[in-house]
Order: C-alpha cells, then sequence, then structure tokens
C-alpha cells in the first residue's frame, strides 16, 4: 500500500512508523489452546507534512523492513522538493540522509550516542 499527495512547494516532512499486530485465526487458537506461536505484526510508515498535517506518503511493510530502508524509498517517491526531514534515531542512515540531500533538504535525524562529526574533508 502506498500513497502520495502532490504539492506545489518543498515541505516539511516528519517520518516514523508503528507496530500493528494482525490478528486472526491463530491468535484466537493461541488463547484457547494456550500454544507458543510466532505472532504476525505489520509495520505501517508515514510521512506527515508538519506545516499542513496532511499524510503526503505511506506504506504498509512486513515487520523486518527497517525504518530508513522505507523512509528512503518514500522520500524518492514525493514528488516535491523537501526542506527538511525529521524523525528519531532509527532513520539515522547514511542512504536516507543522502535521499532527502538529494531532494534540496536538509535531514535532522538525531545521532546515536558518542557519534563523531565527519565532513567531506574528513573528521572534524
Amino acid at each position: 500500500m502506498n500513497r502520495l499527495v502532490k504539492g506545489k512547494k518543498a515541505r516539511h516532512i516528519i517520518f516514523d512508523s508503528t507496530g500493528l499486530k494482525v490478528y486472526g485465526e491463530g491468535e484466537w487458537k493461541m488463547k484457547v489452546h494456550v500454544k507458543s506461536k510466532r505472532r504476525t505484526w505489520r509495520k505501517f510508515h508515514i510521512g506527515i507534512d508538519v506545516q499542513t498535517q496532511d499524510i503526503v506518503c505511506c506504506e504498509l511493510t512486513e515487520n523486518s523492513e527497517g525504518d530508513a530502508e522505507v523512509a528512503e524509498r518514500l522520500a524518492e517517491k514525493l514528488p516535491d522538493k523537501i526542506k527538511s526531514a525529521r524523525s528519531d534515531g532509527a532513520y539515522d542512515a547514511g542512504r536516507f540522509r543522502k535521499r532527502v540531500d538529494d531532494k534540496g533538504g536538509t535531514c535532522i535525524v538525531p545521532s546515536p550516542k558518542g557519534a563523531a562529526y565527519q565532513d567531506r574533508k574528513g573528521l572534524v
């Protein structure tokens, strides 16, 4: 599932995701028979325009896909320029940062604790 909203100007986007538990026959059997079974989860990834609070992109994936990987795909598919992309530490990946940079934006994602800044010339 993938949805995109087209606009006319560059946007400030917030990316995030949440887990969705899939209910069904297996869940009922587990409650009744108390058997251990691997539970099924999906992840719902979403991109929201900060100013309008419109959902500009979303995707439902398997729980095995990483947040930064999916956000990179979503940012790539956005038809507009991005002014900034904001998110939590799960989105701290070089390819996601590069995709946002390619769209003309700034990636505002906290770095891991103890990370060192590195510019193109080397460590600062």
